[in-house]
């Protein structure tokens, strides 16, 4: 036998299709979200700068779809997430509901600050669990430079102290914790 031959036989052999894998975990239910609200940040921005998540981050939350879902009235209207700190040095926090687990992330893509916020809640024996991704519009939309090579913004920089996020979400029912 080949060395080649012998090697097919041994990946033939080992594989084995009969061992069945677990089901994939569905949710119960599913319906879309729609999110809109503001940051209050401490300081008015600079919008060269990018995405300057700081302050708090009150977030407005809507059913867009019922989807597979009968009953959502377990969704939060509103959710306030707290951003202290800057440039890398941030920390995002959230006031939780007793046994409530939570992911928060924010990321400054394409001078816009884009957040990802995850909420497991217990419903009862039943679990809800919400992911939202509010989004700022860009900072500084029309960059460019001035004759001194200062950056330029233009028209529509973000520069209010009372910045408007928009975005969408997904809610899911679950029998167990996802």
């Amino acid at each position: 036998m080949t060395r080649f031959a012998w090697i097919a036989f041994v990946l033939a052999a080992c594989g084995d299709d009969s061992i069945q894998q677990p089901p994939e975990r569905m949710s119960l239910c599913t319906a879309d979200l729609a999110v809109a609200g503001t940051i209050q940040a401490p300081t008015a921005p600079d919008p060269t700068m990018g995405c300057q998540p700081a302050g708090a981050w009150t977030i407005n939350i809507q059913v867009a779809d019922m989807g597979t879902c009968t009953n959502v009235s377990s969704i939060p209207t509103s959710i306030t997430v707290n951003v202290t700190g800057s440039q890398h040095n941030e920390m995002i926090t959230h006031t939780k509901v007793s046994g409530e687990d939570d992911q928060l992330e924010i990321n400054g893509d394409n001078g816009a600050c884009n957040g990802s916020f995850e909420f497991v809640i217990p419903n009862g024996s039943q679990f809800d669990q919400i992911v939202i991704q509010p989004h700022t519009g860009t900072f500084c939309p029309m960059q460019g430079e001035d004759g001194s090579g200062n950056i330029t913004c233009g028209t529509g920089a973000i520069t209010s102290q009372t910045i408007t996020i928009n975005g969408d979400g997904e809610y899911d029912l679950w029998s167990a914790h996802p």
